[in-house]
């Protein structure tokens, strides 16, 4: 079989690139899910280990729409690393969801250590670690607001928020399109956006947008995920939920719900 190098280009590009070790749990997640290829709303949720030899277990956990979850238990987690041993064993064990290319050798390998490396993650990171790991994926992919906007202060309160109403919000629908578009080609209306305060350098999410991300891109709870859950666990990486109207009386009223993110530069924050 050709190894990498070798593959002509079209078949290359059906197989993902492994991430760098900066991409953390969140670009783990994401290779696994792009080289499984599961249905839209199928995402990885855990990888467990039953020790660290290629004869010990190893369970892959997806969790679907409707709380449906699907489990693929390697019996020897040697044979996740093994293209023929992985590609039969996803199909079967997925009945047939998971329409994965056939990798190489050097592939099958990549897969295996994705899937080490997410076990690894899931056992050492706290909660908070991997909250503050799925925000900085989702500011990382975020599409900065151009221009000079402030939330804090009246006087530019109402341009700032004008800027916000300007842009569509970022939805279920738009995340499925974030998840199936290849980075290089996606466009600043593909990504959630962020609004840097011109003055103090808070970031400000749209709530629905940053829901979207954590039920639907990087976490796994595929829509299981309630407000009051995710409030919590963004409340505990010092990451809190407002509400910013317009007081003037000007014309129209502008009331958004915005999580803000405390500057770059504070202790903790991403």
């Amino acid at each position: 079989m050709a190894d990498d190098d070798t593959r002509p280009e079209g078949k290359e590009r059906k197989w993902p690139k492994m991430p760098d070790h900066a991409d953390g749990i969140a670009g783990a997640r994401k290779y696994i899910n792009d080289a499984v290829r599961l249905p839209d709303g199928w995402r990885v949720a855990s990888c467990v280990r039953w020790g660290t030899e290629g004869t010990d277990a190893m369970l892959l956990v997806f969790d679907g729409p409707d709380d449906e979850v699907l489990n693929v238990r390697f019996d020897s987690q040697a044979h996740a690393g093994k293209p023929s041993t992985l590609r039969h064993g996803m199909a079967s064990m997925t009945s047939g969801k998971a329409r994965m290319h056939h990798p190489s050798q050097g592939q099958a390998a990549d897969f295996y250590t994705m899937c080490c490396a997410l076990a690894r993650a899931l056992e050492t990171t706290s909660t908070a670690d991997m909250t503050r790991e799925e925000l900085r994926a989702f500011l990382d992919t975020a599409y900065k607001l151009p221009g000079s906007h402030g939330l804090t202060k009246a006087e530019t309160l109402r341009s700032g928020l004008t800027a916000i109403r300007a842009r569509a919000e970022w939805r279920r629908k738009d995340a499925q399109r974030y998840l199936t578009t290849a980075d290089d080609v996606l466009e600043n209306r593909d990504r959630p956006m962020v609004l840097v305060d011109a003055v103090t350098g808070e970031r400000w999410i749209r709530a629905g947008e940053l829901a979207t991300w954590f039920r639907h891109v990087g976490t796994g709870h595929a829509g299981g995920l309630s407000q009051r859950t995710l409030d919590g666990l963004l409340t505990e990486v010092d990451v809190t939920r407002h509400i910013l109207q317009t007081t003037d009386n000007a014309k129209p009223h502008l009331r958004f719900t915005l999580y803000r993110v405390p500057p770059v530069d504070t202790e903790g924050a991403p």
